[in-house]
């Protein structure tokens, strides 16, 4: 990407013009021009840019995608590969999992358990998700890749799910050997997809505490 101090006669596929730009920095918003070709950003002009296709971004704002750190969309987007409902807002990437609600893992055991959990936080009747492509953070990760999502995709592992695939909906506190297979299975995620964290929430429809994962190696 570069700043152009002359004249740009090259044809761009792309051109936003008068838009007032937000950088994402300390810089001062400016009204200037864009050049895109195919999907990268190749200029930014406060001189007059040529494209096959001209989108007039006056009195409006041109900024870098924002980044909802806090989303629920973990299913959304199977729904809606365009994504409409958080793009339209300006949203291009998100992080899901949060407040221990998510779509993976799963067991065998459990499955259906970790179905209704998730369809009575996101409130639907249906599941749109293929649960066998998302039985691990591994197996989650490779189905998003081969996807056409529009926005770019983070998970944690919820902490609802790691409970859930080991108890179900047992209502007491997790006893030694529960716990134990709780860590076995979080760690798993952790080596499998080494970016992740885990998200939680103060309270459950079950009994439980965060000594649960205390002690597992993997969560600092």
């Amino acid at each position: 990407m570069k700043t152009l101090k002359a004249v740009d006669e090259k044809k761009y596929d792309l051109v936003i013009e008068n838009g007032t730009v937000v950088f994402g920095s300390q810089k001062e918003k400016e009204i200037l021009n864009i050049g895109i070709i195919e999907d990268k950003i190749e200029a930014i002009s406060k001189d007059k840019l040529v494209g096959k296709k001209i989108i007039d971004a006056r009195n409006l704002y041109v900024t870098p995608g924002f980044i909802d750190v806090h989303s629920h969309s973990d299913i959304s987007g199977f729904i809606d590969e365009s994504c409409t409902s958080k793009i339209y807002q300006g949203v291009t990437s998100e992080v899901n999992g949060n407040c221990g609600i998510g779509i993976s893992p799963w067991s065998d055991e459990n499955r259906e358990n970790l179905k209704k959990y998730i369809q009575t936080h996101s409130d639907i009747n249906y599941y749109p998700v293929d649960l066998n492509k998302t039985r691990s953070f591994l197996d989650l990760k490779k189905f998003l890749e081969k996807g056409k999502l529009v926005t770019n995709q983070g998970f944690l592992v919820g902490a609802g799910c790691i409970r859930i695939a080991v108890m179900g909906f047992k209502s007491s506190e997790a006893n030694e050997s529960e716990i134990e297979k709780m860590k076995m299975l979080l760690e798993k995620q952790f080596d499998d997809i080494f970016w992740l964290d885990i998200s939680t929430r103060k309270f459950y429809e079950s009994k439980g505490d965060f000594r649960t994962f205390k002690g597992c190696k993997k969560v600092r």
